[in-house]
């Protein structure tokens, strides 16, 4: 028997959703850890549905097993402008992948216009518009979201001049970072690749596996519609179609595949399966490292940052004291030199106020309360000069 360990799959899923995907996934993180694991992935993403939710957590489970995390997100996108009839099959999906710091604070925008939305049900069912994805696309690389994009749906409906159009504008707004994504589960949906395979390639954009990961084991699979019924606060029965992640195609598969099962399936298409590794190289960690970030200062022009702050400052004392506390400078006198720090009778009152006085101790009895034997100091809030006086500081 060879002692070679066994080769790491050459493909990654980058689809994944976990159970932050409130009420539509049932895996936990770790349990998605794990299975990359067993796997031997080296890279794993996490895509969640308009949200971030898990993102923090699932870095931290990954790093334990030291596996690269690729913060993304599922996002739920408006159809766009056409003449042709969708039906009521629900928004379009696109996958979207941080490459990076940048990519991240993209997300966090794309998935704040949906939860931080007073009508956010709303927004998430009718999908956000593009417009809004165009504003927050920095750092992503864009996959469509298989049967679920708007290309494929268009392509079902025989409507090439359609997909074509929607797909030219993603390969538009995403220059070079974007990719179709492939899902198959049944011969038509080979069909449907080699269709969105040919499509990609009038536009430059190549195809990659995307088979979505809702749950790890076919077992799971009620649990996501009795997920679906909560929701929707309805019978198992009477679950919309397009809520359940199978759309309510018994065929689709929507938990994990293993390595073997991913080769099998996508025999005829190699090099999409290949390509979501390629994707995984480019996904550099996105999420803040703890370092500072220090703020950008937007001064006036032939201003430096000692004059911005006395400028401040003398602000504040205004707004404090009144319009014309003692010791301010007037209106438009500036220090003698940048550098030299204005200080008025006000600072220095103050500045007073906060060194350290001489103290004594006043001893007393025990049990004479927890003051007795406590250092006396000077009395709190002391009134700077020219302010009235407390009426008890004053007795």
């Amino acid at each position: 028997m060879s002692d070679t360990p066994p080769t790491a799959p050459s493909f990654t899923h980058i689809h994944v959703h976990s159970h932050f995907s409130f009420l539509s996934g049932t895996a936990s993180l770790d349990a998605l850890v794990e299975r990359a694991m067993a796997d031997q992935f080296t890279h794993l993403a996490l895509t969640d549905t308009n949200a971030l939710y898990g993102a923090v957590e699932f870095a931290q489970s990954c790093a334990k097993q030291d596996i690269q995390p690729i913060i993304g997100m599922t996002l739920n996108v408006a159809a766009p402008e056409t003449t042709v009839q969708t039906g009521r099959d629900g928004p379009g999906q696109l996958v979207l992948l941080a490459t990076g710091a940048t990519g991240y604070r993209s997300l966090c925008c794309l998935s704040s216009q949906i939860q931080g939305h007073i009508d956010r049900a709303e927004i998430a069912q009718h999908g956000l518009s593009w417009d809004a994805l165009a504003a927050h696309h920095q750092g992503l690389i864009c996959i469509s979201g298989g049967l679920r994009d708007w290309a494929a749906r268009f392509l079902q409906l025989d409507a090439r001049a359609a997909a074509a159009r929607w797909l030219s504008r993603l390969s538009g707004l995403f220059d070079g970072r974007c990719w179709l994504g492939l899902e198959l589960h049944t011969p038509a949906d080979g069909e449907l690749a080699t269709d969105l395979i040919a499509l990609g390639q009038r536009f430059g954009v190549p195809a990659v596996a995307a088979q979505p990961v809702y749950c790890l084991s076919p077992q799971d699979r009620p649990t996501l519609r009795l997920l679906a019924a909560i929701n929707e606060n309805c019978r198992l029965a009477d679950v919309p179609t397009h809520l359940l992640p199978d759309q309510g195609h018994a065929a689709r598969t929507v938990h994990w595949l293993s390595p073997a099962e991913m080769q099998q399936r996508f025999a005829a298409f190699p090099a999409a399966l290949a390509a979501s590794a390629q994707i995984a190289a480019q996904c550099q960690p996105a999420l803040p490292d703890g370092r500072p970030i220090w703020p950008i200062l937007k001064l006036p022009p032939n201003t430096t940052p000692d004059q911005a702050l006395c400028e401040l400052a003398e602000d504040g004392l205004r707004e404090q004291y009144g319009s014309s506390p003692p010791g301010l400078p007037h209106e438009g006198k500036e220090s003698p030199t940048p550098n030299v720090r204005v200080e008025t009778k006000a600072q220095n009152a103050r500045q007073r106020d906060r060194s350290p006085l001489p103290q004594r101790s006043v001893r007393g009895k025990a049990g004479e309360g927890s003051t007795a034997g406590a250092p006396v100091g000077p009395p709190p809030n002391l009134p700077l000069e020219g302010e009235e006086q407390n009426p008890r500081q004053r007795d």
